[in-house]
């Protein structure tokens, strides 16, 4: 989902119009919503939340795979010898 601006700036604009056209917030944040595609803000904001939670997930199962590849390499001592993650020696 691609948003014309961040969330924030959406915020900001909904605050300012119920400002100028003496509204509720509620209702400048639906208007904004509308004019993103949205029906209303709650909409939008869990669609946002739903993409963004995906994202999360996503990267941290990248971070996890990656750091479970590097931490399960046999390394190289001084000697030559391989010492495994939990540090045994292993030749």
């Amino acid at each position: 989902m691609k948003l014309s601006a961040p969330v924030h700036k959406l915020k900001s604009q909904a605050r300012a119009l119920a400002k100028a056209q003496n509204i509720p917030l509620s209702d400048a944040l639906d208007t904004i919503a509308a004019q993103e595609g949205f029906k209303t803000w709650s909409l939008l904001s869990a669609r946002l939340n739903a993409s963004n939670t995906f994202a999360e997930a996503i990267s941290s199962q990248s971070r996890r795979t990656s750091a479970h590849r590097r931490s399960s390499r046999a390394r190289q001592d001084h000697d030559g010898a391989a010492t495994c993650p939990e540090g045994s020696i292993v030749r």
